[in-house]
């Protein structure tokens, strides 16, 4: 060694290492473990606030996975609409946590008073630091509408949506019309139309939105059972009764066996 060097050479300082992650404590559960990891995971730096980003909102409702720290919400309070309000799931029961503003906002445990609710869904809106860009920038509502699949596989276009709606719409149609009867409609149905003509943009009420959906079945068949529906007025009610059912949605379906029935025999009723 050289002159004057100590031997053997003083242990080298090592440099810093990494801190370890925290060790599960006595008693402590694996569930409980995650949360904690997940939690001390979370404490990065502010992130920036992206409202119109999808991805991110599906991370911020990606933290909501352990349901025992978000039990039992209401609708107003379900992990898509904090997502879209800027909120995570915090490290504790009932807490809510911002990475923008680094805002807590704990949920009351107690829901079941109208006013509680209300004040905690305006605290989902109004909780975040003064100057958090999360206070007039939630993500669209479109976000909260989980997209599920269907029969028809993916989405279809508007287009392409409103020719199936029709279609639909006349199959129902012309379902009912094949049963021997039909039932009564109830005098309270015409409000719920004139809203729907309304939503329509048809200023003439419920009449209108009939006289229009009947036009548009009219040419898209053969216009046969149009031409039978005005032969009596007995009969044009009929089609209007069934056009009211399909357009709510009823179409035939399998009936209960009524008694006395013949051996065999079936029948059917609307569903």
């Amino acid at each position: 060694p050289p002159w004057g060097a100590r031997w053997p050479p003083p242990a080298a300082t090592s440099p810093a290492a990494a801190p370890a992650a925290p060790a599960a404590s006595k008693g402590e559960s694996l569930a409980e473990l995650e949360a904690r990891l997940e939690a001390a995971e979370s404490e990065e730096a502010p992130e920036p606030c992206r409202p119109h980003s999808r991805d991110d909102f599906l991370r911020r409702v990606h933290s909501f996975s352990n349901a025992r720290l978000w039990f039992a919400k209401p609708a107003a309070l379900s992990p898509p609409q904090c997502a879209r309000h800027g909120w995570r799931l915090g490290a504790a029961a009932d807490t809510l946590v911002c990475r923008v503003c680094l805002a807590e906002f704990k949920c009351p445990t107690s829901l079941d008073d109208p006013a509680a609710l209300s004040a905690a869904e305006g605290l989902l809106r109004t909780a975040h630091q003064p100057l958090c860009a999360w206070l007039s920038n939630p993500s669209p509502e479109s976000f909260g509408s989980l997209l599920l699949p269907a029969r028809f596989g993916a989405a279809p276009s508007l287009a392409e949506g409103a020719a199936r709606a029709l279609e639909s719409l006349r199959a129902r149609h012309a379902a009912l019309l094949r049963l021997p009867s039909l039932p009564a409609l109830a005098d309270g149905l015409s409000p719920a139309l004139d809203e729907a003509a309304a939503a329509a943009g048809l200023a003439g009420g419920g009449s209108a939105l009939l006289a229009a959906l009947s036009s548009r079945l009219r040419d898209s068949s053969d216009g046969a059972a149009e031409a039978e529906a005005g032969s009596g007025s007995s009969e044009a009610q009929r089609h209007e009764a069934a056009l009211k059912l399909a357009l709510l949605g009823w179409r035939p379906g399998a009936a209960l066996p009524q008694p006395g029935a013949a051996a065999g025999g079936s029948g059917q009723g609307a569903e």
